[in-house]
């Protein structure tokens, strides 16, 4: 089904605000960290003075500056997160948090949808069908076999009312429980 406009719009809005939140999530797990873990800014900060030096070494002509700096660069990463671990918070609490890991909150991988923005579709459309507040009262739970003869047999299927209301629920029962699985359709015909 394609979208209009504003559903797009809709979806598009929700990924920039959970990216907005991812966002500020980290930028506050960053103040906690420099304000609760001694040493994790300096350690931060030298990061960026050795990547100053190192290139000014590299445009001085020193060809083994680029490897110095990798090398150094990751012990710096290693002691950030042997600092962090020893503070009891996890390894990657300064790493970007998604909802969506696949595609980073974009809703896109590549060019195809990811499996979140269809469902993000399938979630607006059917909220927007008022299909939903129909559910609450229409559903198996609430459905009753009363309704049904067991007596009046139908001369062509040879079942009573009930056994076919029963037949009906078990085949849609087993639709439902194997969607994901099978491709089966399920077609409705008759009078109601």
């Amino acid at each position: 089904m394609a979208l209009t406009n504003s559903q797009y719009d809709t979806i598009i809005r929700t990924y920039e605000e959970k990216q907005l939140s991812n966002r500020r999530s980290l930028e506050e797990r960053q103040l906690f960290v420099n304000t609760h873990v001694a040493g994790y800014q300096e350690l931060s900060q030298q990061v960026a003075s050795l990547s100053v030096q190192h290139a000014k070494l590299l445009l001085n002509g020193d060809q083994t500056a680029l490897n110095k700096l990798k090398q150094s660069l990751k012990e710096l990463h290693l002691q950030k997160k042997k600092l962090l671990m020893d503070a009891g918070l996890p390894a990657d609490f300064l790493q970007l948090q998604y909802s969506c890991p696949h595609c980073q909150d974009t809703g896109y991988i590549g060019q195809e949808k990811c499996h979140c923005f269809k469902q993000q579709i399938i979630d607006l459309i059917y909220s927007q069908s008022n299909i939903k507040d129909i559910l609450l009262r229409e559903n198996f739970k609430n459905f009753s076999f009363a309704y049904y003869s067991r007596y009046e047999i139908d001369p062509t299927t040879k079942r009573s009312s009930l056994e076919s209301a029963k037949l009906a629920v078990e085949t849609c029962r087993h639709f439902i429980d194997y969607f994901d699985q099978k491709h089966d359709n399920l077609l409705f015909y008759g009078t109601t």
